[in-house]
């Protein structure tokens, strides 16, 4: 009985997954866009350690910025994929960095603006993270994460990246890997999981 439970559980607690969420497979399935006045600067994937645990792996790079400068409004751009999902709660996250790539590594220099990184489902905020100050070839990291429920059906995810500068060749290079979507269990789900494991736990004692 409780193997019929817990397999019924495996079933219901659907877990939805990205297209290409970790880079691997280059942008297939993701889409570039810029702002009003936004430049995307130098994109592409190229390995990186973006959540600064040593593993090296396939990362997305954008060194956004403007056209035209204006220190009041920021500018860039960023990847969107469509993705499709049943009605429920969702999580979705990401690990995100900022490299300052000064070329003349002059002592005590560095950049004003690390990047502002959005994430966004159906042009709705999720979270958003802005790295500030960075200083000359210094890494900084961060991590984006937010609950969101969704109905039935396709939705737009948006990672955008802007800065309130011009692009140049020292402007930081903005990176972002590990992109996820998980399904959150219902209450009434969580708790027949637990009678589930409950009544496996109690099978086992008693054989």
């Amino acid at each position: 009985m409780a193997f019929i439970i817990f397999n019924l559980l495996l079933s219901i607690n659907v877990k939805a997954g990205l297209i290409n969420f970790d880079f691997e497979s280059k942008l297939d399935s993701w889409s570039s866009f810029t702002t009003i006045n936004g430049s995307l600067g130098n994109t592409g994937v190229k390995i990186f350690d973006t959540n600064n645990d040593g593993d090296m792996s396939n990362a997305f790079y954008i060194t956004p910025g403007k056209l035209d400068f204006n220190a009041s409004v920021n500018g860039g751009g960023g990847i969107i994929q469509s993705i499709t999902s049943l009605s429920g709660w969702f999580t979705f996250s990401a690990d995100i960095a900022s490299y300052e790539n000064d070329p003349f590594n002059v002592p005590g220099g560095g950049n004003s603006s690390g990047g502002l990184v959005q994430m966004l489902i159906n042009d709705i905020l999720l979270d958003s993270f802005d790295f500030g100050d960075i200083d000359s070839l210094d890494t900084e990291f961060g991590v984006l994460s937010s609950n969101v429920y969704l109905a039935s059906g396709t939705h737009e995810l948006k990672f955008l990246f802007t800065r309130p500068y011009t692009t140049a060749s020292n402007t930081p290079q903005l990176y972002i890997d590990n992109v996820a979507m998980t399904q959150v269990p219902e209450p009434s789900t969580a708790l027949i999981l637990l009678v589930g494991m409950f009544l496996i736990g109690k099978a086992r004692l008693f054989k």
